[in-house]
C-alpha cells in the first residue's frame, strides 16, 4: 500500500482496510473497461474519448482508490474530463464505484454509486450528467434501449405497476404488450421500462415470474407476487446515486502497480493510430484541455510534421499562435524562454538534452503542472535576474526575467527518446499527454506508399505515382536504408532532378 493511501487511512477512521487489495492490473482489465466506456459515450455525446495512459490513484476530502481518466476532444457540456473509479487496483469493467468530472483541471462533481453498480447502469446517468450535471441524491433506471428515467421515485413505478395489474387481474404478457399497455395507462412513465422489467423478474425468480408457450416466452404479472417480491424488483430496477461538489483538495498520481502499461497499451495500436492519437493530444493542449504534450519515439517517422500540421488545422503558426524552439536549450536558457513566452504555446523539438540536466528537468516539471498558474523561480545570481518587485517594464523590454513569475502557457516536447529515457521517473505522465510513436519498420513502409502520391517536391520538380511508388519500394528492398520520411523526401526529390540516365538507385540507397 502506498504512503499516500496510509496516511488518507490514519486520517479516516471509518475506513475499512480490508476494503483496498493489492492486486496486479492487467492490460486486459484495463483495455475492457476502457473499451465499454469510450465506445458508448463516444457514440452518446458524438465526441471521441482519450484516455490518459496508467491509472492513477488518488485521493481528495469524499474519497479515495484508483481510476482512469478520459479526456473529451470537444466540449461536452461543461467539462473537459471524467474519471472513472474504482475501490480496489482491481479494475473490474462490470463494476465502478464512483466517477468524478472535471472542467479546466478542476475537480467540478463527485457521483457516487451503490456497490457494484454496474458499468451498463451507469453509462447512462454518465451520459445524461454531461449534459445536464446537478447535485443532489438521485435515482434512476437505466433501460436495456439505455433510456434514462431520472429522479423518478423507484417505489412510485413499481407501485404504478402493481396497479396496473391489480386492474387487470393476473396477465401473461410478452415484453411488447407489456410495452403497449404501459404506453396506454402510464404516460406520465416510459414504457421502455417494460423489457428491463422482464430481464429483472427472470433474474429474480425466473419460475415464478417466467412462463413458455411454444418458442414465446411471456411474464406472468400477478399482484401479490409483485408486492411480494418488490424490494427485490426495487433492488436490481433502481440505482440511487449521490452527486456532490468536486473536492478542492484533490491529489492524485500515476499507480506505479501499473508500470510500463503505457507503453504496453500503446504498441499494441498501428502506426496510424499513433499518429491520430498524437495528434488529438496536441489540439486538446491547444483548446487548454492540458498544459503539456510529450512525444518519444524514432525520428523520421513525422512527429513534428504532424504536430505542426495539427497546430496549422487550429489556425496557428510559429510565431502567430506558438513559439518553435528547435534544438538544444540549458536550464537557464528554458526559464529565460518560458518567462518570454508565459501565456503561449511553446513547442520543443530535438531539444532532448533537458532530460539530461536535472535542473531543467525541474523547471520543466514545474511548468507542466496541472494547475493553470504554475510560479516558476530560479535561485541562482545572474546579471540578468531581478527580484520581482524590482522589476519594471523597462527591464522587460531589455531582457531581463524576473526571479520567480507565474506561468500559464502550453508546452508541447517532441522528442527521439523512448518513454524510459524520456520520462524515466513517471513524472511527466502524470502532468499531460504522453505519447510513444513507434512503428515497426513494415508500417512506415506501408505508411510511405500511402502517403508517397501526396508528399510536395522541390519546386520545380514532379514524379508520376508509378515512379513515387518505384521509390518506395526501392527503399524497403534495399536493406541499406532506415525506413523514415526524411530518407523519403530525399529519394523522391533525387528521382524527380536525376539528370537523366541510370543510376539514380545507387545514389539513392548510398546517399538518401
Amino acid at each position: 500500500m502506498s504512503k499516500t493511501l496510509s496516511k488518507f487511512l490514519a486520517e479516516k477512521e471509518s475506513f475499512v482496510v480490508t476494503d483496498i487489495i493489492s492486486e496486479a492490473i492487467s492490460s486486459s482489465d484495463l483495455d475492457r473497461a476502457q473499451k465499454l466506456i469510450s465506445s458508448y459515450l463516444e457514440k452518446k455525446l458524438k465526441t471521441k474519448m482519450v484516455r490518459m495512459p496508467g491509472v492513477e490513484e488518488y485521493v481528495n476530502s469524499q474519497d479515495m482508490g484508483f481510476g482512469i481518466r478520459f479526456f473529451f476532444t470537444k466540449k461536452a457540456g461543461q467539462f473537459d474530463s471524467i474519471r472513472f473509479n474504482w475501490k480496489r487496483e482491481k479494475l473490474d469493467s462490470s463494476s465502478v464505484a464512483s466517477v468524478d468530472f472535471f472542467a479546466a483541471g478542476k475537480h467540478k462533481h463527485h457521483a457516487s454509486f451503490e456497490p457494484r453498480t454496474s458499468m451498463a447502469k451507469v453509462l447512462p446517468f454518465i451520459a445524461d450528467f454531461v449534459e445536464k450535471p446537478k447535485n443532489g441524491n438521485v435515482e434512476f433506471i437505466a433501460e436495456s434501449q439505455d433510456a434514462l428515467i431520472t429522479e423518478a421515485s423507484g417505489d412510485d413505478i413499481v407501485d404504478k405497476i402493481i396497479d396496473l395489474v391489480k386492474s387487470e387481474g393476473e396477465i401473461k404478457l410478452t415484453k411488447g404488450k407489456l410495452y403497449s399497455l404501459m404506453k396506454k395507462n402510464m404516460r406520465d412513465e416510459k414504457p421502455s421500462i417494460a423489457p428491463k422489467l422482464f430481464d429483472v423478474l427472470e433474474e429474480i425468480d425466473r419460475a415464478t415470474f417466467i412462463t413458455k408457450k411454444g418458442a414465446r416466452e411471456y411474464m406472468v404479472l400477478d399482484p401479490d407476487n409483485l408486492m411480494k417480491n418488490k424490494e427485490k424488483i426495487l433492488a436490481e430496477l433502481v440505482t440511487n446515486v449521490k452527486v456532490s461538489s468536486g473536492s478542492s483538495n484533490e491529489t492524485y498520481k500515476v499507480d506505479p502497480s501499473v508500470e510500463s502499461m503505457a507503453n504496453e497499451d500503446i504498441r499494441k495500436l498501428t502506426f496510424e493510430q499513433q499518429l491520430e492519437d498524437m495528434t488529438t493530444g496536441v489540439k486538446l493542449v491547444a483548446n487548454n484541455v492540458s498544459n503539456a504534450v510529450f512525444i518519444g519515439g524514432r525520428g523520421g517517422v513525422g512527429k513534428t510534421h504532424n504536430v505542426e500540421e495539427a497546430l496549422n488545422d487550429m489556425g496557428l503558426s510559429d510565431g502567430e499562435g506558438y513559439f518553435k524552439n528547435a534544438g538544444s536549450i540549458s536550464a537557464s536558457g528554458l526559464y529565460r524562454l518560458l518567462y518570454r513566452h508565459r501565456k503561449d504555446i511553446i513547442l520543443f523539438d530535438d531539444s532532448d538534452n533537458v532530460f539530461g540536466d536535472q535542473e531543467a528537468r525541474n523547471v520543466l516539471k514545474g511548468a507542466t503542472d496541472t494547475k493553470p498558474k504554475r510560479k516558476l523561480s530560479w535561485a541562482k545570481k545572474s546579471s540578468d535576474i531581478v527580484h520581482p518587485d524590482d522589476f519594471t517594464d523597462e527591464m522587460e523590454e531589455s531582457g531581463l526575467v524576473p526571479s520567480f513569475f507565474d506561468f500559464e502557457g502550453k508546452i508541447i516536447f517532441i522528442s527521439n527518446l523512448p518513454i524510459d529515457k524520456l520520462d524515466p521517473d513517471r513524472a511527466l505522465r502524470t502532468r499531460g499527454f504522453l505519447f510513444m510513436i513507434d512503428p515497426t519498420d513494415e508500417e512506415v513502409y506501408e505508411f510511405m506508399k500511402k502517403i508517397a502520391p501526396k508528399m510536395p517536391l522541390n519546386d520545380s520538380l514532379s514524379l508520376s505515382d508509378t515512379q513515387r511508388e518505384e521509390v518506395v519500394q526501392l527503399l524497403q528492398t534495399s536493406g541499406k536504408v532506415s525506413p523514415n520520411l526524411r530518407s523519403l523526401v530525399r529519394a523522391l526529390n533525387v528521382r524527380a532532378g536525376w539528370p537523366g540516365g541510370s543510376g539514380w538507385e545507387s545514389f539513392v540507397i548510398n546517399y538518401a
